[in-house]
């Protein structure tokens, strides 16, 4: 993914994800059944698509092989931006065939109809226990490590601190 090419995550801010897949209701997916993915662009929330590429390979899906297009969700990456409602949107206007987005955007795609719930994490709905994945909790671009590396530790320890 171009836009975060070089960056590194600092640290997790939670153990376990809240996250949903979610794919378009015309395509007929029923849950837990991943081979609706076949041959469709899924969009992720930043950082997202390295776990739902994961999760795929672990439900015997390889996304090339099998033509599964993972990118980020589009306007995702401008501010100020609710990713949820954002990835919601991008299903309804045929951006997308499917989501990995938070709950307000499984929840209005399912509620709105163009949606239907392919897994729940927290309920361990994935071939693997992707409700135990990890969430990044901030990024530090490569030539900002290099120039800056108390500010790995900053980030890191702060965000320990707050739990």
């Amino acid at each position: 993914m171009p836009a975060w090419r070089g960056a590194k995550p600092l640290c997790a801010l939670s153990r376990g994800t809240y996250w949903f897949r979610v794919m378009r209701s015309a395509l007929g997916a029923r849950r837990r059944d991943f081979s609706v993915v076949r041959d469709e662009g899924i969009g992720a929330a930043p950082w997202l698509e390295m776990g739902l590429g994961r999760m795929l390979v672990e439900a015997g899906i390889d996304p090339e092989r099998d033509a599964v297009d993972i990118a980020l969700i589009p306007g995702t990456l401008r501010l100020p931006v609710n990713i949820g409602v954002t990835a919601a949107e991008a299903l309804t206007d045929d951006r997308t065939d499917g989501l990995s987005a938070n709950g307000i955007g499984a929840e209005l795609a399912v509620r709105h109809g163009v949606g239907a719930m392919l897994a729940d994490l927290r309920r361990r709905d994935g071939p693997c226990h992707g409700g135990e994945a990890l969430a990044p909790g901030g990024s530090d671009p490569m030539e900002e490590r290099s120039r800056r590396p108390w500010r790995n530790r900053f980030v890191s320890s702060g965000i320990a601190n707050l739990r």
